[in-house]
């Protein structure tokens, strides 16, 4: 058994999350709300703090099969992970999530979900110097939410990407409502669990993250 391993063992934790993606985190920050409860998170991958090629929203396609930030899975198309992703803020249709409860999920509807998506976001208007390709000026403030974890911007820049999407959504008669990144506003960095990690709300002394952990079997008391 390694140190690391010995470690964690050695000491009792309310709670044992495996897995620290956004769903792991985000439930390690509520519990570790709680200054009596002890949360531990056990991520297989590694940590890669201060890593330009991870903060850098336009390097994420750099990351794309390379075994040092992607495992290789081959599945059916599916959306990014918190690590592989360019930072685009999209939330679900109205209609896709009201699917969801009319499946027999009580709870799962939009009216009653889209209030934790505010209760997640703190929205930063943009500047006088957005780029007009991004579409700032549509903004529906109510939308947003202003006092969340999560912090949410307009780029700065803008490239040819940017520019074509938004007319091509539009003519395909899907609609747009601007293009949103979450990055930190103060540092223009991407946002990962790596970086939420040392930033922002939720991080508590009671909570322990480790990182190159591989979890093969979790056994009953």
């Amino acid at each position: 058994m390694s140190a690391v391993a010995e470690e964690i063992t050695a000491k009792p934790y309310d709670y044992v999350i495996v897995g620290g993606g956004t769903a792991g985190l985000t439930l390690a920050a509520r519990l570790s709300e709680h200054p009596d409860v002890t949360v531990t998170v056990l991520e297989a991958g590694e940590a890669h703090l201060n890593d330009p090629r991870a903060m850098t929203p336009g390097l994420a396609a750099s990351m794309y099969d390379d075994p040092k930030y992607d495992w290789g899975y081959k599945t059916v198309p599916q959306a990014g992970s918190s690590m592989l992703n360019f930072g685009i803020l999209t939330y679900p249709p109205k209609r896709e999530i009201d699917s969801w409860a009319a499946l027999g999920n009580p709870g799962w509807s939009w009216d009653e979900l889209f209030p934790y998506f505010l209760k997640s976001e703190t929205y930063h208007p943009p500047g006088e110097g957005t780029p007009a390709a991004l579409n700032s000026a549509y903004v529906e403030l109510d939308a947003h939410g202003h006092d969340g974890p999560i912090q949410t911007c307009f780029a700065q820049i803008s490239g040819p990407f940017d520019e074509v999407w938004q007319p091509t959504m539009e003519r395909l008669g899907a609609g747009s409502a601007g293009i949103r990144r979450r990055e930190w506003p103060w540092v223009r960095t991407r946002i990962s669990i790596q970086s939420i990690r040392h930033r922002g709300r939720g991080v508590m002394r009671s909570r322990h993250i480790i990182c190159a952990m591989r979890t093969g079997r979790i056994s009953p008391f």
